[in-house]
């Protein structure tokens, strides 16, 4: 059976089951208690039995791919009487004639399985808009959630009075108790029950030191999800391993607005036929924890597990890029900004870039705000037919039932409150990988410097501003 990295990367025969000689005896109440044994050893090559009733559970460690529960191994379980256990040197005609019960291998399950023995603990670190709205959500799902923010403001108005959740509908309207930590609370998780999932929905500048943060109350089988803005799984593994970082994406269809302390509300129609929430793993496989995630997340939005997380991130990055920086430069909100003649053009070139860049990287894009990237890309280069096809997609999204005119982008509201914004993680990030890559991202460049002058305070927002871009 091969093997397989986390990046797809096939494939090396797994080793043959007599090539150990280290065998580790031990003894275990029940069989699941094997695979705490496997996560703690973490040895290539390892072999243990653990004995039950009367059998020897044989097993191995073939290959340890990643650093975590995630994907750490192919474990392969072998039940044999005790003391019928084939010897090192038998032929494999010999090792199944001794083999009268269970043959038994996965990658993931062992850690997997047993998972829902309990209520997973969920943990929110950087709730903010999207943070606030998931945890609010589940919290409201019953789900135990924790949010945990920098803004001591917001966390004190949620435990005084509560989450406030709503909507483009009266129906979206929901006032949610949920427990909150501030960041200098967090410590005391040490003496609680360790945390299952993290979700991390921080600003992309802040994902390391989030991920630091809550690292070390992770549950053994505990992972971390981001769900943030640009690409930042790579940053995660950096602290917890491939093993424990899962991908999610916040697609098109979600747009959420913390407008004061302790309220957030959604400007786009929640709408369960479109799937705003999509998770999955960077190896691309469906496995128990991504199918998991997808029944957390389908009760409170349109939600969808993938096979194409990297696919989907780049599209996603390419729908930022299009939008994020333009409103932060200009101050318009999404409905304005697209039915602006000159600026839509300058949306359309800043998508057309991402979406070269992205194929130049390798990625199987996906469709952009419902628009093939194809069709983007001819569009940017300036084929009229295909111009006219994406202005006209465009335009039709500036419908106040389509999107709320109270609609802006993250890095507008960021660039409002005087905040740090995202832009060199959005447009910035892509403007490196097209060097990477070798292809040009002028328009990007140029965002990037017309957003850098509006934050330092040396031009105010206006669409003047990208008028000669």
């Amino acid at each position: 059976m091969p093997r397989t990295g986390w990046n797809g990367a096939a494939s090396v025969p797994m080793g043959a089951f007599e090539r150990s000689r280290r065998t580790r005896p031990v003894s275990f109440q029940i069989f699941k208690q094997a695979r705490w044994c496997l996560h703690r050893w973490k040895t290539v090559g390892a072999r243990f039995a653990v004995v039950r009733d009367g059998f020897a559970f044989e097993s191995r460690i073939d290959r340890r791919i990643l650093d975590g529960p995630g994907l750490s191994g192919r474990l392969q379980f072998h039940c044999f009487p005790n003391g019928s256990r084939p010897s090192p040197g038998s032929t494999q005609a010999e090792r199944g004639r001794n083999r009268p019960t269970i043959h038994r291998s996965a990658w993931t399950r062992g850690f997997e399985e047993g998972a829902s023995d309990m209520t997973k603990r969920i943990a929110v670190v950087g709730s903010g808009a999207v943070g606030s709205y998931l945890g609010g959500q589940l919290a409201r799902c019953g789900h135990d959630v924790t949010l945990i923010d920098p803004w001591p403001e917001h966390i004190e108005t949620i435990r005084k009075h509560g989450l406030r959740l709503s909507g483009m509908t009266d129906g979206e309207s929901h006032t949610v108790s949920v427990p909150t930590m501030h960041i200098t609370e967090v410590q005391s998780l040490s003496k609680q029950r360790p945390i299952d999932i993290a979700i991390v929905a921080s600003k992309s500048y802040d994902t390391e030191w989030c991920t630091v943060l809550i690292k070390p109350y992770l549950s053994a089988q505990g992972y971390v999800v981001s769900a943030q803005n640009s690409i930042n799984e790579e940053t995660v593994a950096g602290v917890v391993g491939w093993g424990r970082t899962v991908g999610c994406v916040v697609a098109n269809n979600f747009a959420v607005d913390l407008y004061e302390p302790g309220a957030v509300r959604r400007t786009m129609p929640l709408d369960f036929n479109t799937k705003s929430i999509i998770v999955g793993e960077v190896h691309g496989r469906i496995t128990p924890r991504v199918q998991e995630l997808h029944g957390l997340f389908e009760p409170i939005d349109g939600a969808a597990a993938t096979t194409n997380l990297w696919g989907v991130r780049w599209s996603k990055l390419c729908v930022n890029g299009m939008r994020n920086g333009v409103s932060a430069a200009t101050g318009m909100g999404g409905n304005a900004r697209d039915a602006h003649p000159v600026i839509r053009r300058v949306v359309i070139r800043l998508g057309g870039e991402a979406v070269k860049v992205g194929r130049a990287l390798g990625y199987d894009l996906e469709p952009i705000t419902g628009i093939e990237p194809g069709l983007l890309s001819a569009a940017s280069d300036g084929d009229q037919n295909a111009l006219s096809e994406v202005e006209a997609h465009m335009q039709k999204g500036t419908q106040s039932q389509a999107r709320s005119n109270l609609q802006r982008p993250s890095m507008a509201q960021d660039m409002e409150k005087g905040r740090r914004t995202e832009i060199g993680e959005l447009n910035g990030f892509i403007v490196k990988k097209a060097k990477e890559a070798g292809v040009e991202a002028p328009t990007h460049e140029r965002i990037v410097e017309i957003v850098r002058r509006v934050e330092r305070g040396e031009a105010s927002p206006s669409p003047d501003l990208l008028f000669d871009v």
